[in-house]
């Protein structure tokens, strides 16, 4: 599993999160947790389960947040790099 956190949002409209990875596939994140926090920000978690497949064959799995107050979208990549484990 990977997971997706996005804090400081600073509200919960006009907030979007997706998962891409670089191979043609779909993707079925398990949930997306929006949560307020004490300050007024929220906070967001989506959790991703991933193939063993995929992750040793290298595969990049993108997270991408969008929110209206954003000027670009937030992209964060994992994968697993090169060796053996």
């Amino acid at each position: 599993k990977v997971r997706c956190l996005a804090t400081n949002l600073p509200s919960d409209s006009g907030f979007q999160l997706f998962w891409i990875k670089e191979k043609p596939g779909v993707l079925n994140p398990e949930f997306l947790d929006l949560q307020e926090q004490f300050n007024g920000t929220y906070t967001a978690t989506s959790t991703l389960t991933i193939s063993t497949q995929d992750w040793e064959a290298g595969e990049r799995f993108t997270c991408m947040v969008k929110h209206d107050e954003l000027q670009v979208p937030l992209n964060r990549s994992i994968s697993r790099q090169g060796g053996e484990c």
